[in-house]
């Protein structure tokens, strides 16, 4: 039989073909003769070449990745978020400050593995620092992003948040961590012009920092909802109050409790009129580590009473502050943390407070409630 050029020609573009569309690659030579084999003495076609091409690992680690997303956005609405479609939310954060660090470095798939793990657990918001360095032990704890050593850095913002919508996560980043830096607020907004999966916050415990920042000297950024930044732990949050606020409780006595309840009196006031309400949503974005306090309940409490009072709380842990992926203990903890934030019925959200003493045992550190005028009430137990 004579050898028919165009024949083979034809079945060697067709697989080709198929590579480029399934693999993103051109077919190399050992697949172009492996496939035109089975297609040529076994009669097989390109529906077939196909389908095998599809239960192939190479084809799965390119396709089973998930695809950037329209995320809407977080609207203040009160005390809490809304998306902008209305639906109720709570933020369960993670802290992961090293996360855009990490991307800039060492790409896309490392930071894809630790997001797909954040999700799996059932966090929707990470809290990402954009500037931050130190002494050896602390780029060893958290690592080092100095904006002037990452040429082209501003630009990648974007980039990092979509791929962030791909596992339905929101990102609230931070943008100062010690000193100013000339124009990186002014980058940060010009980058995320037309982002809808985040927010910001000015600064991280400005008042422990040597230098800070002139807080005063900033606006927020038009079109993106805002924090002024926190200051150390039971600090107040840096004021006047932007589009939201937050508020840290890192190793203060009785943190679990705190942080939701005393975040709340800063949204909307005290008791005794000493605090001036913001009337905000208040997150608490930064809060005791399993390695300082290891009672279980201490963190799913914590979480389920932010869910109740405030507008959501951030799980922060060792690994976290590294961005690597959990390790046992931090995902042992991780897995109580989200479980108290979903414990928590968001219809509780227009409730007003109440402080259930008579249902307080001798176990128990604080009872909450929401209380609606119908008679509903959701309740969250602080355990001791």
């Amino acid at each position: 039989m004579a050898f028919d050029l165009k024949y083979y020609a034809d079945v060697f573009a067709t697989i080709d073909s198929i590579y480029r569309q399934e693999l993103n690659r051109p077919a190399d030579l050992g697949g172009l003769v492996n496939w035109f084999y089975h297609v040529r003495e076994n009669g097989r076609d390109a529906d077939w070449l196909r389908a095998e091409i599809r239960k192939s690992d190479e084809w799965h680690a390119i396709h089973d990745k998930p695809q950037p997303q329209s995320l809407p956005r977080l609207v203040p609405t009160g005390s809490v978020f809304r998306l902008e479609n209305g639906v109720r939310f709570t933020a369960i954060e993670c802290s992961d400050f090293n996360l855009f660090g990490r991307y800039l470095v060492e790409g896309e798939d490392v930071v894809r593995e630790v997001m797909k793990e954040r999700a799996a657990h059932g966090f929707n918001t990470l809290r990402v620092w954009l500037a931050y360095s130190g002494d050896a032990q602390f780029e060893a704890e958290i690592g080092r992003l100095v904006p002037s050593e990452h040429p082209g850095m501003y630009s990648r913002i974007p980039e990092f948040a979509a791929l962030a919508s791909a596992y339905g996560l929101y990102v609230e980043f931070t943008a100062f961590t010690g000193g100013a830096i000339p124009r990186h607020w002014e980058q940060i907004g010009t980058a995320l012009e037309g982002v809808t999966n985040v927010i910001v916050e000015l600064t991280n415990e400005n008042n422990t920092h040597t230098p800070n920042i002139d807080s005063a000297a900033y606006r927020p950024i038009p079109g993106v909802v805002c924090s002024h930044g926190s200051n150390g732990a039971r600090s107040a949050p840096v004021r006047p109050p932007w589009g939201y606020e937050v508020y840290h409780t890192n190793d203060i006595s009785e943190w679990w409790r705190q942080g939701s309840h005393n975040g709340m009196e800063f949204s909307q006031g005290d008791a005794e009129g000493q605090i001036v309400p913001s009337h905000a949503p208040v997150i608490e974005n930064e809060k005791t580590r399993p390695d300082r306090d290891a009672h279980p309940n201490h963190h799913e409490d914590s979480a389920a009473a932010a869910a109740l009072l405030i507008a959501g709380s951030c799980y922060h842990s060792q690994s976290g502050k590294r961005s690597d992926l959990f390790d046992a203990r931090d995902r042992a903890f991780a897995e109580v943390f989200v479980r108290g934030a979903k414990s928590v019925d968001l219809a509780c959200q227009e409730g007003s407070y109440r402080h259930a003493m008579e249902l307080e045992g001798p176990n128990d550190l604080r009872v909450y409630q929401k209380v609606y005028g119908d008679g509903r009430r959701y309740t969250v137990t602080i355990r001791k």
